[in-house]
């Protein structure tokens, strides 16, 4: 299951994902824990699970963290699944696709330029 786009917020705490998502995947969206979420278009209810999130890019610069790949004749990035906690809507018209601080950003270096994202994973086994 996978988006075109998403959005990196580092203003939000937690990553949110459509209900469909959930439901594509098997999660019983209630079975989690509920929290009232706080975001720039106001309050909403939300169920967090965790889940294995994979990230995918067209972008490659030679980085050794990560693989690179050929589909369909595109330089793809992909950086091997991790967990992390991610907050499901009530309501099904959502469609969010945001990932946010806690559980991304601990395992991934994340640069911002004027016209990309780059994610590089961490290697935290080096310096401990």
């Amino acid at each position: 299951v996978g988006a075109e786009r998403v959005l990196v917020d580092s203003g939000a705490d937690v990553s949110l994902l459509p209900r469909a998502v959930a439901e594509a995947m098997g999660i019983v969206v209630e079975a989690g824990e509920r929290i009232v979420a706080q975001g720039i278009s106001g309050r909403m209810t939300v169920w967090l699970h965790t889940v294995q999130l994979a990230l995918v890019s067209e972008v490659f610069r030679g980085d050794p963290c990560v693989d690179r790949l050929r589909l369909q004749g595109k330089k793809v990035r992909i950086i091997e699944p991790f967990p992390v906690v991610v907050g499901f809507p009530e309501r099904d018209d959502v469609d969010l696709w945001i990932l946010g601080r806690e559980g991304v950003f601990e395992h991934l270096q994340v640069s911002f330029t004027a016209e990309e994202v780059l994610f590089l994973m961490v290697d935290r086994g080096a310096g401990d």
